[in-house]
C-alpha cells in the first residue's frame, strides 16, 4: 500500500450532525480507494460530537476537533508571569547565602522551604486566575450582538480557515453546504488563495422559501428597518421578498463584515450559492432545482450521492436485511414496515400552535397516531439534532410493534413501505426507491419541493394526517396506485446504480488534477462570471440578484 505522505489529502469541513453522517460516508469512500487521506474537520461544537469522533477513531478515520493543538504554540507572555514565583524563590536564595549573616540562615531557612514547596502552586494559580479572566471576556464579548464583535468573528473564521488550510495542505477543501448562516464561505475563499479546489456535496434538499418562512415575521430580518436599510441599498442580492415582505437572509450587523471582508457567498438566500469549483448534485431533479434557485449550470455536475450507493445496496438485500432488524427487534417478520420520521424542534412554533399547544403535544400525536397503525412494524427515525436518549421510552413499548430506528436514515427508506415524514429533505430518497410518502407539513411552510412527485401525499391538518394513514395502511389498491406512481419518476430523483461513488471520486480526481497545473487565484473565479445579474425564483416571487465580480 502507499504510504500516506504520498497520496492526495482531502479535508472534510463538519459543522452539525447531519454534516458528519453523509461526510462520513464520503471520508470511507476515499479511504476505501487507497488514492485519499480523509480528514475530517468538527469545526463547531454540537450534541453528539465526542461520539461521532470516537466514531471516526474506530473507522481509521482522521479526525480533528477545532480547539486541538495542530502545531505547538508557546505563549510566551504567560510563561513569563507563570516565572515570577521561581524569580522570587532566586532571589531569597542569593539573599540567604550572599547577604544574610550566617546566625540568620537557619532561621530563615523555614521561609526558603515554604517558597520552595509552593512556588509551582502559587504559579499555577496565576496562570488558572489569567485564563479565567481571558474566558470570562470572551464570553462577555461572544454574547454581545453589535456590529463589531460579529466583524471580529468573521475576522476569527476566516484566520482559522486559512491556517488549517496551510497547515494541513489538503489537495481538495469538501464541504457539505456553504451556508451564509456558518460562514462556511471562509473556507472558499482561503482554498482558493492556497490554490485548491472546494467541491460542495450537498446532504439535504433546502429551498429559498425555508429560511424565508423562517424569519418571516422576525424582525431582525425585516430589510425596511432602520438596522437592515443600508445593507438591502448596498447589497440588494441580500433581499428577497417573501408573502409581501422584504427579508434580509442575515440582519445587517453579521452581513456587513462578510461584504467588507470579501468573505460572503454570491446568493445569500441559496443553499449552496457558492464560489466553489464544483456541486456534486445527486439526480437530475436537485440539478433542475439547483438552476432554478439561480446557481450557474457550470458549477452543477451529476454525480449521484454517496448515500445512493447505500439505498443501491440496501435495496439488493431488501427481504434479508429486513428479517435480521425484525428479528433484532422482537418483531413479527411477516409484517411490511412503516417509517415515521418525527419533525426537530424549529424556529417556526407559532404556525405549530395553531393545532398543538407545544412541541411535546406534536410528538405525542405523531406517536400515538403510529400505535393505531395495525399490520405494520413501526420505526421512528429521528433527526440527527434530536438527543436518542429522550426517546427511548419508544423502546419500551415494541410489543406494539413499534420501535426507535437505527440512525442510518438511508438504510431504514430502503427498507421500509411506506415513508411518514415532515417537509423532510430525505422524502427524494423514499421517492427515489419508489416508496409511497405521507408528508404531514406540520408547520405549514408549503415548500413546494415535493409537488412533481406523484406518489407523495401532502397534509397539513390533524385530520387529514389520520385520514391518509388510515387509507394508505388497509387500501392495499390505494397503495400499489402511489407505489406504481412513485416507481415512474424514480430515476428523476436518484440515480440508484450503485456508481454514484465512483463518479464522485472521478470528480475530485478531475478536481485536484486541473489545481496542480493552475496558479493561485482569487476565489471570485468559482464558476459565477463577473457582473452577472441572476433571478432567484419562488412562484410569482422574484428578487434580483448583483453577484459580485
Amino acid at each position: 500500500m502507499e504510504c500516506d505522505d504520498v497520496k492526495k489529502r482531502a479535508l472534510l469541513v463538519i459543522y452539525n450532525a447531519a454534516h458528519f453522517r453523509e461526510l462520513l460516508r464520503l471520508a470511507q469512500l476515499l479511504l476505501k480507494s487507497g488514492a485519499y487521506v480523509p480528514v475530517l474537520l468538527f469545526v463547531s461544537p454540537y450534541p453528539g460530537l465526542s461520539a461521532h469522533y470516537q466514531q471516526c477513531i474506530s473507522l481509521g478515520v482522521r479526525a480533528i476537533v477545532r480547539g486541538q493543538s495542530l502545531q505547538k504554540k508557546t505563549h510566551r507572555w504567560l510563561v513569563t508571569i507563570a516565572l515570577i514565583p521561581s524569580a522570587v524563590y532566586n532571589v531569597v536564595w542569593i539573599l540567604l547565602h550572599a547577604i544574610v549573616p550566617g546566625f540568620l540562615r537557619k532561621p530563615l531557612r523555614s521561609v526558603y522551604q515554604y517558597l520552595a514547596r509552593h512556588c509551582r502552586r502559587i504559579g499555577d494559580a496565576i496562570k488558572d486566575l489569567l485564563y479565567s479572566a481571558i474566558n470570562h471576556l470572551l464570553g462577555l464579548i461572544k454574547s454581545s450582538d453589535n456590529l463589531w464583535v460579529h466583524g471580529l468573528r468573521a475576522v476569527k473564521e476566516w484566520r482559522f480557515a486559512r491556517r488549517i488550510c496551510r497547515i494541513l495542505q489538503p489537495d481538495i477543501v469538501i464541504l457539505a453546504e456553504d451556508n451564509v448562516e456558518y460562514l462556511s464561505s471562509v473556507w472558499v475563499r482561503a482554498a482558493h488563495q492556497q490554490g485548491l479546489p472546494v467541491l460542495v456535496v450537498p446532504y439535504c434538499l433546502a429551498g429559498i422559501e425555508e429560511p424565508a418562512a423562517v424569519y418571516w415575521k422576525h424582525p431582525k430580518h425585516d430589510a425596511d428597518s432602520d438596522e437592515n436599510q443600508r445593507l438591502a441599498r448596498s447589497f440588494p442580492q441580500w433581499v428577497y421578498e417573501y408573502q409581501g415582505r422584504r427579508l434580509v437572509r442575515l440582519p445587517a450587523k453579521r452581513a456587513l463584515p462578510m461584504e467588507w471582508l470579501d468573505i460572503s457567498s454570491p446568493l445569500p438566500w441559496v443553499m449552496n450559492g457558492s464560489y466553489a469549483d464544483a456541486i456534486a448534485v445527486e439526480s437530475e431533479f436537485m440539478r433542475n432545482f439547483y438552476k432554478r434557485q439561480g446557481i450557474p449550470s457550470k458549477q452543477l455536475v451529476t454525480t449521484g450521492a454517496v448515500s445512493d450507493d447505500v439505498l443501491y445496496t440496501t435495496l439488493q438485500d431488501l427481504e434479508g436485511q429486513r428479517c435480521r432488524l425484525y428479528r433484532q427487534y422482537g418483531m413479527k417478520e411477516d409484517r411490511p414496515m412503516l417509517l415515521c420520521a418525527v419533525p426537530p424542534l424549529t424556529s417556526a412554533m407559532a404556525n405549530l400552535r395553531q393545532e398543538f399547544e407545544s412541541y411535546d403535544d406534536m410528538i405525542r400525536f405523531w406517536i400515538d397516531s403510529m400505535k393505531r397503525v395495525e399490520g405494520y412494524n413501526v420505526f421512528i427515525s429521528l433527526h440527527p439534532t434530536m438527543d436518542r436518549t429522550q426517546f427511548k421510552w419508544i423502546e419500551e413499548i415494541g410489543w406494539w410493534g413499534m420501535g426507535l430506528a437505527p440512525p442510518d436514515t438511508a438504510v431504514m427508506i430502503a427498507l421500509c413501505d411506506i415513508y411518514v415524514a415532515s417537509v423532510s429533505s430525505t422524502i427524494r430518497w423514499a421517492i427515489a426507491c419508489g416508496k409511497p410518502v405521507i408528508n404531514y407539513d406540520v408547520y405549514r411552510f408549503r415548500f413546494p419541493d415535493f409537488r412533481p412527485a406523484p406518489g407523495v401525499i401532502t397534509v397539513e391538518t390533524k385530520e387529514e394526517f389520520l385520514l391518509a394513514l388510515r387509507r394508505i395502511t388497509t387500501d392495499s389498491n390505494y397503495y400499489d396506485l402511489l407505489r406504481e406512481a412513485q416507481l415512474n419518476v424514480s430515476r428523476y430523483w436518484g440515480m440508484i446504480d450503485g456508481r454514484s461513488g465512483k463518479r464522485i471520486l472521478e470528480l475530485i480526481d478531475r478536481l485536484t488534477q486541473q489545481y496542480t497545473t493552475k496558479p493561485k487565484y482569487y476565489h471570485g473565479m468559482g464558476g459565477v462570471e463577473a457582473s452577472r445579474v441572476r433571478k432567484i425564483i419562488s412562484g410569482n416571487k422574484l428578487a434580483s440578484c448583483q453577484l459580485r465580480s
